[in-house]
């Protein structure tokens, strides 16, 4: 929630990295990337968090929706999805 608030700073920093998030995380964060209300410059270490083939196609999908703040970098390693 707190990324489609609208309230975050450009160039915000999180790392959720081994945090276990599987595929019902990836897609909460795949929704608030879609909202169009993250920071520009949003920075997310999303590695090693058992996301799987469907949580990475959530995120693929919204990163194709245009809605996707400008300069967006994600870190996917260690996930497992193919």
């Amino acid at each position: 929630d707190a990324l489609q608030s609208g309230n975050c700073s450009v160039g915000l920093n999180i790392n959720l990295g081994s945090n276990n998030i599987g595929t019902e995380g990836a897609k909460s964060i795949a929704k608030a990337l879609q909202s169009g209300k993250c920071p520009n410059g949003l920075n997310i270490g999303l590695g090693y968090n058992y996301i799987g083939a469907e949580g990475a196609k959530a995120i693929a999908d919204a990163l194709q929706s245009g809605n996707c703040p400008a300069g967006l970098n994600i870190i996917f390693n260690g996930n497992n999805v193919g």
